[in-house]
């Protein structure tokens, strides 16, 4: 008995799966490979519509498992129970993130779980909106003589805390930053500049709805970031640092409006 126990719970497999910022397109040729295994696919917010859509053709079930600011959403316990249960049923999982898992995307959390409970687990690389955002909008994080190099970061902590740590970077850098999850903070990030002494004539850049038909790219400086909000939806990411203003003569997909 213990023996076929031991069988089953050995059976399923977890695919920790970063699937782009939003289109069938940017999804790796792996990620689109490992879909064809899937029995079940918990997916995060942020998974675009075709890809959705794709998982269910290929009779997959998906669930959504996504957390939304301000909304009753599932909890990491309960998603790690749900693959958990689901790995043990012998099934192939798919756990389905926006963007890259290892960029704020919880792979730690959910990967040293199942590995806890000596559940196979392979994690797939995705491109990270972080970067398909900058480059996309026609911005180079990474310009020489510009921008030594690219930091990327949270504009908050857990339950939606805004922090300040980041901001301190923006002092005299010779870097430029990328801020995920800063849309509902703009007026918090100005603020907090401001008291640290940020020049608020710093360059920035907010990008809308990335690798989708409605991405926007608004152009502005660190104390317009308010106005720059409103000018664009969410999800959205930051980019702050004379890389921005150093890059307008590039080519961008979408819209693009400057401040």
């Amino acid at each position: 008995e213990q023996i076929k126990t031991e069988c089953r719970e050995s059976l399923g497999k977890v695919f920790i799966i970063g699937c782009g910022p939003n289109s069938l397109q940017s999804l790796t040729l792996k990620a689109l490979e490992t879909f064809e295994v899937l029995d079940v696919a918990l997916l995060d917010n942020l998974i675009g519509k075709e890809i959705w859509n794709l998982l269910e053709n290929l009779g997959v079930v998906c669930i959504s498992v996504g957390k939304q600011k301000g909304k009753q959403s599932h909890t990491q316990e309960a998603i790690n129970a749900l693959m958990l249960k689901y790995a043990k049923e012998g099934k192939n999982v798919g756990r389905l993130k926006g963007g890259d898992p290892v960029i704020f995307g919880r792979v730690f959390e959910e990967g040293s779980f199942l590995k806890s409970h000596n559940i196979e687990v392979e994690c797939i690389s995705g491109l990270s909106s972080s970067l398909n955002g900058a480059l996309s909008s026609g911005i180079t994080p990474t310009l020489r003589g510009v921008s030594a190099g690219v930091l990327i970061v949270s504009a908050h902590l857990r339950e939606s805390i805004f922090h300040t740590e980041w901001l301190h970077y923006l002092k005299g850098s010779p870097y430029t930053l990328i801020v995920m999850m800063a849309y509902s903070f703009a007026d918090k990030i100005v603020q907090n500049s401001k008291e640290l002494g940020i020049p608020l004539s710093l360059p920035a850049a907010f990008i809308s709805k990335v690798d989708s038909k409605e991405q926007k790219s608004i152009i502005g400086t660190l104390g317009q970031l308010e106005q720059m909000a409103k000018l664009c939806d969410k999800p959205a990411i930051l980019i702050l640092g004379k890389a921005v203003g150093e890059c307008l003569c590039m080519p961008f997909v979408g819209q693009r409006i400057i401040l």
